[in-house]
């Protein structure tokens, strides 16, 4: 990525974008976020954070890393990351927290793994399917692996990976050929899209904003914003109500998401 010189606006400065550390911060980034996905959404049973324009599961652990780059580029500006350095870890982010839970895993490994486990004399899939099932499309059944699946292990038992290895790699294979096929479509059309429609990307701009962290950027400014802090308190205090709400059913609902806020009938 270039940017100009402040000194010599005609001479482009090459500010490296991925490098070593954005590159580890981009894994520690979404390993936060592929946890936290999995273990909010089939341990504790709350809300699909993958699910969204901007996924939470991935806002949150990027919004911190900027904030806290705003604190290090005060005290420690050779050791903050640089603004190329930011949109990597975004970008990064974005394409991969497609993936977990709801965006693939989720959907996949479940479909594959049904096909012997859901199978029972009623729909008779042992009988009509089962036999024209390559072995490299879904995990084997042979000892009862996919009941361990579903069920959990037997006690002494170790667990059946080796059934996933094949379909998984053949899996992966097609996925990563058609995402590959997509990222070339997505090529192709970035100059027009770009540069002669002038297209907005709101999502990527708030990104943008957030990668802002150099003094007296973008990020900083917002954060120091009376307005700001207004509009984001009387919002949230509405959200952590219907937090606690969820978790408590003592506490009642305000219900102004999802429809239209009635305040009073009629």
């Amino acid at each position: 990525m270039a940017e100009l010189d402040p000194y010599t606006s005609q001479n482009p400065v090459e500010i490296p974008a991925v490098t070593t550390r954005s590159v580890i911060t981009s894994v520690i980034v979404l390993a936060a976020s592929v946890l936290w996905d999995e273990w909010m959404s089939y341990y504790m049973a709350g809300s699909n954070i993958s699910r969204s324009h901007f996924p939470l599961a991935f806002f949150l652990p990027y919004l911190a890393l900027c904030i806290l780059n705003v604190f290090v580029a005060r005290r420690l500006p050779a050791r903050a990351l640089t603004n190329p350095e930011l949109l990597v870890v975004l970008a990064t982010g974005l394409v991969a927290i497609s993936v977990p839970y709801d965006g693939l895993t989720g959907q996949l490994i479940g479909l594959i793994a049904g096909a012997f486990y859901f199978a029972s004399a009623e729909n008779r899939w042992g009988l009509y399917v089962h036999d024209h099932i390559p072995p490299w499309l879904v995990p084997g059944n042979a000892n009862g692996e996919m009941g361990w699946f579903y069920e959990g292990i037997p006690a002494g038992k170790f667990p059946g990976l080796s059934v996933w290895v094949t379909p998984l790699f053949w899996w992966t294979a097609f996925i990563a050929a058609l995402a590959f096929a997509v990222f070339c479509v997505v090529v192709i059309l970035r100059r027009q899209w770009t540069h002669f429609e002038r297209l907005s990307y709101p999502v990527v701009e708030a990104g943008e904003i957030l990668a802002d962290t150099e003094i007296g950027g973008r990020l900083e400014e917002t954060l120091k914003s009376p307005l700001f802090w207004v509009a984001f308190g009387l919002v949230m205090s509405v959200k952590m109500w219907n937090v606690a709400s969820y978790f408590t059913p003592a506490i009642p609902f305000i219900s102004i998401e999802g429809g239209r806020y009635t305040a009073f009938p009629d």
